[in-house]
C-alpha cells in the first residue's frame, strides 16, 4: 500500500491538466473588443533561449476573412507555446474566430474562447455571431 502511494505521488507531481471555465460564445462577443474570422496562412516556431525552462513558441500569422466587431486591422497574430496540456496546436490552412480584447497578439490554448472551426460546426457558429453582430449594432 505504501508503495502504491509513493508511486501515486511521485506521478501526480508531474502531472498538470488545464483548469478551464468555459465561456459561451455570447459572453465572449459581448467581453471582447475585437471578433475576427480568419485563416492561418504561415507559422513561426520560436525557440527558447538556452538554459530557460520554456516551451517552443508558435507564431501564427493569417489572412483577415470577416470582421464582426472591432476594425479588422487589429489583431495581428495568434501565439500558442506547445508541449503542455493547455497548448493549443494550430495548421496552415485553418480557421480561427478569434476574440481580443485589445490585445494585438491573441494566445491561442485549450480553454480559450478564440478556437479552430472544423467544417461541421461552422455554420452553426458563425450564425451566432452574426445575430450579435446585428443585435449590437
Amino acid at each position: 500500500m505504501k508503495m502504491l502511494l509513493i508511486v501515486f505521488l511521485i506521478a501526480a507531481n508531474g502531472a498538470y491538466a488545464c483548469m478551464c471555465r468555459f465561456i459561451s460564445d455570447e459572453e465572449a462577443y459581448e467581453q471582447s473588443s475585437h471578433v475576427l474570422l480568419v485563416k492561418i496562412t504561415e507559422i513561426e516556431i520560436i525557440k527558447p533561449e538556452e538554459n530557460i525552462i520554456a516551451k517552443d513558441k508558435h507564431v501564427g500569422k493569417f489572412e483577415f476573412i470577416k470582421s464582426y466587431k472591432g476594425e479588422n486591422d487589429f489583431v495581428e497574430n495568434v501565439y500558442s507555446f506547445v508541449g503542455n496540456s493547455c497548448s493549443r496546436y494550430f495548421s496552415i490552412g485553418e480557421l480561427f474566430i478569434i476574440y481580443s480584447n485589445n490585445e494585438k497578439s491573441v494566445k491561442l490554448y485549450t480553454c480559450s474562447a478564440s478556437r479552430a472551426l472544423r467544417s461541421d460546426k461552422l455554420k452553426a457558429v458563425l450564425e451566432k455571431i452574426e445575430k450579435l453582430q446585428m443585435l449590437n449594432q
